[in-house]
């Protein structure tokens, strides 16, 4: 499940709609999730296209146990980068450990 982040100009945003679509990475499957304003649509598709993201923290809900990332902001798309070679949760966890301890 990945939410909203901020970074992206209208350009930009168009070419990732553009290479979706493209690519045919929709699966057609909609889902929703809860946001801050509440529930908000989605659409699932297969992880093909990498970003680099940038954010201020990482914070862990108490409630779900879930970890999420403060003010995350897409810094650039990485061409050079397959899906495969993305951060796991588990190297989430462990920035997030770093954090509580630093």
């Amino acid at each position: 499940m990945v939410g909203d982040v901020a970074g992206l100009d209208v350009v930009r945003d168009r070419q990732i709609q553009t290479d979706v679509m493209q690519r045919g990475l929709l699966t057609g499957r909609k889902f929703e999730r809860q946001s801050a304003s509440g529930t908000r649509p989605g659409w699932e598709f297969t992880p093909q296209i990498v970003v680099t993201v940038k954010f201020e923290g990482i914070i862990h809900d108490a409630g779900s146990g879930k970890l999420s990332l403060r003010d995350p902001k897409i810094a650039m798309i990485r061409a050079d980068k397959s899906a495969n070679e993305c951060d796991t949760i588990q190297s989430i966890e462990e920035l997030y450990l770093n954090q509580r301890l630093s």
